[in-house]
């Protein structure tokens, strides 16, 4: 027999020692529909597409929740433990009201997985088979967003600046020099519009304005030094082709095509200090890899501009990848959220508004352009080749990784 229970605000299920097995019980819960709706994490989590109680409850306020024990699956269920709702029925629950005036819901059909290491229906191994099958989904839905969103980005900016650019700017120094110039400002200039932006809406917080000026900084920096080292001219199709073409079409991309995931959204100092650092070595290896296998693919396509279309948009795909299953993971460990899953699908079409749209502009776009603009300007820069190149544009994407983060913070969060 189980019971709910409520613990600061929370909702978990226990072990009761009642003799009644037939159902779980929780008179004690005394709760409305408000605040049941923000008890989902840690200990509480309803299935993608069902995260609210409005799925079990009906908009209706109730004093008591009976769960038919007659029609619970639980997989795992040590004592006090953490349960995770996997199932629900068309009709998961009726309201109906008691003797004594109060209004009762009887939960039906509910799937449970709980936190622990023994299984009351097949052991462990259960569990842990069950844990890389939702791990191999996830990774499945990221390779699948990624495929388009970054896939079909990569593939056109090594084509715009491989195969146009470099042609327009033989020859014309001066234009690359300009053109590269207003690249590098551009980004400067949207983080700028979006303090102002901030303040003006009274969504700007401490971590957020931190964020955009370490932004503003770092591009700036880089601009500086790649001007002043001579590589702005051979810079320029690189930075122009990222920040105008790959930037743009991915966050186009990704603003329609969204994956989401059950953490709770919030940001997490230590959880995206740890994907920095391991997108620095992520990077580096995207970047080295990139060129070796471009390379190897000249021969076989016959076609230089080719070969890097395809050889650089599979490996940015996988690199890309990694990071999403790092962060996410990263911030399920935080959270305690033993059962990270993923969910991907459009945009529903009452979240395509204005508002949405220049949070995502202002936000993650002019985060993502100053990311961009930082690492080429830098990988021009600093006069060294092969896998010393690689390791500086890497430590400069993890250097910028924070601040593309934390442009996020603000009081009003949109998630990047």
């Amino acid at each position: 027999m189980f019971a709910i229970t409520r613990h600061q605000g929370n909702v978990t299920l226990n072990q009761d020692t009642r003799n009644d097995n037939s159902r779980l019980r929780a008179s004690e819960l005394n709760t409305s529909l408000g605040q049941v709706k923000n008890c989902y994490t840690p200990l509480v989590k309803l299935p993608p597409g069902h995260a609210s109680a409005e799925r079990l409850f009906s908009h209706e306020e109730v004093d008591d929740v009976v769960i038919d024990m007659n029609t619970l699956r639980a997989n795992s269920v040590p004592p006090a433990s953490p349960c995770h709702i996997t199932e629900l029925p068309d009709k998961p629950a009726s309201v109906n009201n008691t003797p004594g005036g109060k209004k009762k819901a009887t939960v039906h059909f509910i799937s449970i997985d709980m936190e622990g290491t023994e299984d009351i229906f097949s052991g462990p191994k259960k569990e842990k088979q069950s844990c890389f099958l939702q791990y191999l989904e996830n990774t499945g839905l990221a390779l699948a967003r990624n495929l388009i969103t970054v896939g079909i980005p990569t593939a056109l900016r090594e084509y715009v600046n491989r195969g146009l650019l470099k042609k327009v700017f033989e020859g014309n120094p001066m234009l690359a020099r300009t053109l590269g110039g207003v690249t590098i400002g551009f980004p400067i200039a949207l983080q700028l519009i979006a303090i102002a932006r901030d303040i003006n809406a009274g969504t700007q917080s401490p971590a957020s304005l931190r964020a955009r000026l370490a932004n503003i900084t770092l591009t700036g920096l880089s601009g500086a030094a790649v001007a002043a080292t001579g590589g702005l001219t051979l810079a320029a199709s690189s930075l122009i082709a990222a920040v105008f073409v790959y930037v743009p079409l991915r966050d186009l991309l990704q603003y329609f095509l969204r994956l989401g995931d059950n953490n709770s959204g919030e940001i997490h100092l230590c959880a995206t200090g740890k994907t920095a650092a391991l997108y620095v070595v992520n990077q580096v290896a995207v970047d080295h890899a990139m060129t070796m296998l471009s390379e190897a693919l000249t021969p076989l396509v016959e076609n230089s501009v080719a070969a890097n279309m395809l050889g650089r948009a599979l490996i940015n795909i996988a690199g890309e990848t990694g990071d999403e299953l790092a962060y996410r993971g990263f911030n399920a460990q935080a959270e305690n959220n033993p059962h990270l899953q993923y969910h991907l699908g459009f945009r529903r079409k009452d979240e395509i508004t204005w508002q949405t749209a220049m949070d995502h502009i202002f936000n993650t776009l002019a985060s993502r352009a100053s990311l961009f603009s930082t690492s080429f300007a830098n990988g021009f820069a600093v006069p060294v080749e092969g896998i010393l190149n690689s390791m500086v544009i890497g430590a400069t994407l993890g250097a910028g990784y924070m601040p593309f983060i934390y442009t996020h913070a603000q009081r009003s969060t949109i998630r990047p």
